[in-house]
């Protein structure tokens, strides 16, 4: 297969530009996808039984990621780099409804790299954990969700009990008074310690 040449970057920033990596957004016989090898990331059944919740009651509203594989053959083939747990829970809820043609997924084709493609595997992934949570806002949202799905119910009394375990807890912080006192030289500084811990304070001696 000959993989097309990257299009030139669209978006243009102060310190450079922004390249635009994404050839089309097509369905694909998921028979055609390659799972990428190395995948750093683990999936729980807790997490897999709750997004095949979400897709049987939602569907699919993220595509996976794709890049065109390099291995010259005469069917159209693609790497997996994002969405092996879709592709997975497809796969199988396609075995059991035992369907004879082979479903199309929906998948979003990058022109990359190699290198760019490892890259792709660690920092999608990582950066998205680097955000953080917004408890109150997420538990208020939560309470607005209406289903009957006892994965997705229990996912949600889940997210609840959370906030109402982080309003509830309350750490007591003690309070403490500090006084520098800056000595000429180390026996100075050795005579004013003894003479405030013969006062009947806490102190230590700290060299800076």
């Amino acid at each position: 297969m000959t993989i097309p040449k990257a299009k030139k970057p669209v978006y243009k920033t102060k310190n450079g530009v922004v390249a635009d990596r994404i050839l089309s957004l097509r369905r694909i016989p998921i028979s055609s996808i390659i799972p990428r090898k190395n995948r750093w990331r683990k999936h729980p059944k807790r997490q897999k039984d709750l997004l095949t919740s979400l897709l049987q009651e939602i569907g699919f509203t993220q595509p996976i990621v794709v890049t065109p594989s390099r291995q010259k053959k005469n069917e159209e083939q693609f790497i997996l780099l994002d969405g092996h747990l879709r592709l997975e829970i497809l796969t199988e809820l396609q075995a059991a409804a035992k369907s004879k043609s082979p479903p199309k997924i929906p998948a979003l084709v990058l022109q990359l790299s190699q290198k760019e493609e490892r890259a792709l595997a660690i920092f999608s992934d990582y950066t998205t954990q680097l955000s953080q949570k917004d408890k109150a806002e997420l538990a208020s949202l939560s309470k607005s969700i209406e289903s009957k799905n006892k994965q997705i119910l229990a996912s949600l009394e889940k997210i609840e009990q959370q906030d109402r375990n982080a309003r509830q807890r309350k750490v007591a912080v003690p309070e403490f008074h500090h006084i520098q006192i800056e000595c000429t030289d180390e026996e100075e500084q050795r005579e004013v310690y003894d003479l405030v811990k013969r006062k009947g304070y806490s102190c230590r001696i700290l060299t800076l």
